[in-house]
């Protein structure tokens, strides 16, 4: 179970994201959610960013930054 407070591996890379990233994104801004009891609208306009970076993100220019572990799991 991945929680927001999660201490990071020692090896990470810290990257532009990826449109194949989106799933850990997600998955990592939600467990946030989670933790704190805040609503999450899977799929909503409120997070149509996470759910699609390339357009929302990175085909204006702006820069979406991941911590991934050496296996390219999404951690950050």
């Amino acid at each position: 179970t991945l929680i927001c407070a999660r201490i990071l591996p020692v090896q990470f890379t810290i990257r532009l994201a990826q449109p194949s990233d989106t799933p850990g994104i997600v998955r990592v801004i939600k467990a946030c959610y989670d933790e704190y009891g805040f609503t999450w609208e899977e799929g909503g306009d409120y997070f149509a960013d996470l759910y699609d970076i390339k357009t929302h993100h990175l085909d204006r220019g702006n820069p979406f930054w991941v911590a991934v572990t050496p296996e390219n799991e999404v951690v950050g």
